[in-house]
């Protein structure tokens, strides 16, 4: 019996040896998850933004045709659908700090008072105000992020990195899926690219009103063309919009896929491998977010 155990003991202690901490790519992971968190957090506001705009078109449309104008704009999603987006990606934030302390990349920290505040709003999630159009998904992207409010209070510090990516793992894909789904597609209704498209058409339309009406009234040449100007550069904006949150979803996606290596415990180069794939999502949105400002 005594020699079982020593030998038992002789084998953990290799295969505990050998168990992979992915130090540096689970720090390089924290990072562009953090700024994948950010980066969805902009494509909402951009798609605010851009409803904003449309608003603005039209009122100028009203002033230039002299029915006058009150400029008063309003959100496109209430405080309610914004704090919910914003609650989902704050799950993502968080756990990638825990992640980057697991694997020892980072100081264990204590849980200040407003993370545990936030963890516990975590916890607390339904999901109210999304525009997830299909209940049972919006019902288990909620449970997810409730789930990583739950780990980031109890999680245990001396969890293998692979263990704790493994229990995580769906959660991980159910948020990331209920955020893609909730950036959609341009021709599927109540989704931030269709809500894109749709502000596309009406600023369009709104300018083309605007600018032929004043092509055939006596206004300065100067006066008309400052409005083809104005026109083109907010319209332009649209491509730019578009191309941000296609790169959120690509993000997203990327993130899932690095994270599924450590679920697996792959080796060390597959698992650097995928987050430099991730890591270059991150950089190519940031490139589009230069431009992507109103």
């Amino acid at each position: 019996m005594k020699a079982f155990s020593a030998r038992a003991f002789l084998v953990l202690l290799m295969v505990s040896a050998c168990a992979p901490t992915y130090r540096e790519p689970v720090a390089a992971f924290g990072v562009a998850a953090k700024a994948t968190a950010t980066n969805a957090k902009n494509a909402f506001i951009l798609t605010d933004d851009a409803y904003r705009q449309v608003q603005g078109a039209t009122k100028i449309n009203d002033l230039y045709s002299g029915r006058g104008a009150t400029l008063q704009l309003k959100p496109l999603m209430s405080a309610e659908a914004r704090d919910s987006r914003f609650t989902a990606l704050a799950a993502l934030a968080l756990y990638a700090d825990r992640l980057t302390e697991v694997a020892g990349a980072a100081p264990i920290s204590e849980l200040d008072a407003n993370t545990r505040a936030l963890a516990d709003k975590l916890k607390a999630f339904q999901g109210g105000g999304l525009f997830a159009d299909n209940p049972q998904a919006l019902q288990v992207g909620a449970a997810a992020v409730r789930a990583i409010g739950e780990f980031i209070i109890v999680y245990k510090q001396k969890t293998a990195i692979t263990e704790v990516a493994k229990q995580q793992h769906e959660n991980v894909v159910r948020i990331s899926e209920l955020l893609t789904r909730d950036i959609g597609t341009p021709d599927t209704p109540n989704n931030l690219k269709n809500f894109m498209k749709t502000s596309l058409v009406q600023e369009t339309a709104a300018w083309e009103t605007l600018l032929n009406k004043l092509s055939k009234t006596p206004r300065g040449d100067a006066d008309l063309a400052g409005l083809y100007d104005t026109a083109n550069q907010r319209l332009g904006r649209y491509a730019v919009w578009g191309d941000a949150l296609a790169g959120v979803q690509d993000a997203l996606r990327a993130m899932v896929t690095a994270h599924r290596t450590l679920a697996e415990g792959a080796e060390e180069t597959r698992v650097r491998a995928a987050v430099q794939a991730f890591a270059d999502q991150v950089t190519a949105i940031a490139a589009i977010y230069q431009y992507a400002k109103p």
